[in-house]
């Protein structure tokens, strides 16, 4: 309708956004960008949730690109791939016009225990893409669902960055 946006939001998962005509017959399920583009006002990519309690390894859960050394601890690992750049540029090789896209940011961290204790990276960051025993329980865990891991923002500015030891920046 006149004066209405049609937006969606879309994974960025490269299952999704790979071009749809051209995968092989069993990968069902994937997007159909051609044919949905010409309707839609705008994409809103969903570039959260990226790396979580479900990584073997811990991570950036909404990295915006791959660290200098990453590829080396996680060149098996198919998630090596999930970051904000890799996605938009995804997108935008398989048709979607770049300024159809939006990007989610979180506002919640994702936590990890028993982390392995070495120092990777480029700069160098203790307790990144390292192994990890599990996570701690998170703001909302203890129901049904088990737990998650997951702090919210008011959560971590009150009660745990006020403890804690050292900040470190992946630049």
């Amino acid at each position: 309708e006149q004066g209405k946006l049609l937006t969606m939001a879309l994974p960025c998962d490269p299952h999704k956004y790979n071009d749809y005509s051209n995968l092989p017959s069993n990968r069902a399920g994937e997007l159909d960008l051609d044919d949905m583009i010409a309707n839609i006002d705008s994409i809103d990519l969903l570039s959260y949730d990226l790396k979580g309690s479900w990584s073997p390894f811990t991570g950036h859960h909404s990295g915006l690109g791959k660290n200098k050394n990453e590829s080396s601890y996680f060149n098996t690992y198919p998630e090596s791939e999930f970051y904000i750049q890799s996605c938009v540029q995804g997108y935008v090789a398989n048709g979607v016009p770049s300024e159809k896209i939006s990007v989610g940011v979180p506002v919640y961290g994702h936590s990890w225990k028993g982390i392995e204790d070495v120092t990777k990276g480029d700069p160098p960051i203790s307790g990144l893409f390292n192994t990890h025993t599990g996570v701690p329980k998170g703001t909302w865990d203890g129901g049904k669902w088990g737990m998650s891991g997951v702090f919210d923002y008011e959560d971590i500015v009150r009660n745990i960055v006020p403890k804690a030891i050292t900040v470190e920046t992946d630049t």
